[in-house]
């Protein structure tokens, strides 16, 4: 299972093998499941997609608002999560 969690303390659990596809574009990362879209938003996304790809991602949450990354942060940092559902 996926488990999403947003600043507010909502939280979200997605089965991984409802996954039909990922994709990374302009700092966006978008993960397709079976009825649901997830979108991630925020910097160095590729350190997710690259989870998603060896199975080994479990959980990702949205950091504080008032969060500032330091200039060299090298690990991915998601300000945002949206979920819509989806026709798939």
């Amino acid at each position: 299972m996926l488990i999403l969690e947003w600043r507010s303390g909502k939280r979200c659990a997605l089965p991984w093998a409802r996954l039909i596809d990922a994709t990374l574009e302009d700092g966006e990362l978008l993960l397709s499941f079976v009825g649901r879209e997830v979108t991630f938003y925020g910097l160095n996304l590729g350190g997710l997609l690259d989870s998603v790809v060896e199975c080994r991602l479990e959980k990702v949450w949205e950091l504080p608002d008032d969060y500032r990354p330091p200039a060299d942060l090298k690990r991915p940092c998601v300000s945002k999560i949206e979920v819509r559902e989806s026709d798939c």
